[in-house]
């Protein structure tokens, strides 16, 4: 279960937290103001991609050079993770990006292990 998602530069998203409650949660808003961006984003944290998206670049807000995902979970023996994938345009690039990925378990006082 996804506990927290925040968002960087991330589709229409410059900079979002959203905190999820145990059980359903509903993600309900007008068309085209990011509801499936969030499952993209949640796509993008644990594969490192997008399926229907051809470059992490096309992901990226228009006019910045990073983006970022940083997920808190709770795994299926009930331990709890920290996830946070990035992709960072280097200097004077135009197409690269440079991939960054962690993974820390987080203890029950909230440390990271």
């Amino acid at each position: 279960m996804i506990e927290r998602m925040r968002l960087r530069n991330f589709r229409r998203y410059r900079e979002a937290t959203l905190r999820f409650q145990p059980g359903v949660n509903f993600i309900e808003g007008l068309n085209n103001v990011g509801k499936t961006s969030l499952f993209y984003a949640i796509e993008y944290g644990f594969f490192g991609r997008v399926e229907n998206f051809k470059t992490i670049r096309s992901l990226v807000q228009p006019g910045k050079k990073s983006i970022g995902v940083e997920l808190v979970f709770i795994g299926k023996t009930g331990e709890r993770y920290l996830l946070q994938r990035a992709h960072i345009a280097p200097p004077k690039s135009k197409k690269t990006m440079e991939p960054s990925f962690t993974l820390k378990a987080i203890t029950d006082d909230g440390v990271f292990a």
